[in-house]
């Protein structure tokens, strides 16, 4: 008879997760020297949008995320838990 061996996988909070991201992608804008406004404007969005992802209020797809990242300087593989 086999062994089998189940792996147990842990499960993330979408809103401990939305919120890790958005705390990470701040840290990463207030690094650059980078003000939300500015940001903003360079992501083609409004001051709010990045209020709201730095808050983890908002569920922002992955090209938006990588977008930011490139603004900031770094990667957006780094904001991840």
């Amino acid at each position: 008879m086999k062994k089998v061996i189940i792996k147990t996988i842990q499960v993330i909070d979408p809103h401990s997760l939305w919120d890790h991201i958005g705390k990470q992608a701040e840290m990463a804008r207030k690094r650059a020297g980078i003000t939300q406004v500015d940001a903003a404007i360079k992501l083609g969005a409004t001051r709010t949008t990045i209020t709201n992802i730095e808050a983890g209020r908002q569920e922002t797809p992955l090209s938006r995320l990588y977008t930011l990242a490139l603004i900031y300087g770094c990667e957006v593989k780094d904001w991840l838990p």
